[in-house]
């Protein structure tokens, strides 16, 4: 069962790192405070999210419960450099 979760969600997780590869890149190039810059930023801080979350639950379906509670916690930082 642990192996199937950890296929469905691996994908997701690989996604979301390439989104953020790419959206961070942009944010980094884009004028800032411009459209693509704003959306960009914004992207890549919910692909950042999403791969606190997947990665935090694939460690923890794993048994290393201190590696998915650093990678867990690590998504209220993530949402409140966002609301910042």
């Amino acid at each position: 069962m642990t192996s199937l979760l950890i296929h469905i969600v691996l994908p997701i997780h690989i996604v979301a790192g390439g989104v953020g590869l790419v959206s961070g890149a942009a944010a980094l190039f884009a004028t800032k405070g411009a459209r693509l810059h704003r959306k960009s930023g914004m992207l890549f801080v919910c692909a950042m999210v999403a791969l606190a979350v997947t990665g935090g639950g694939m460690v923890a379906l794993q048994g290393d419960e201190l590696t998915a509670c650093v990678g867990l916690l690590s998504v209220p930082c993530w949402c409140r450099w966002r609301s910042a």
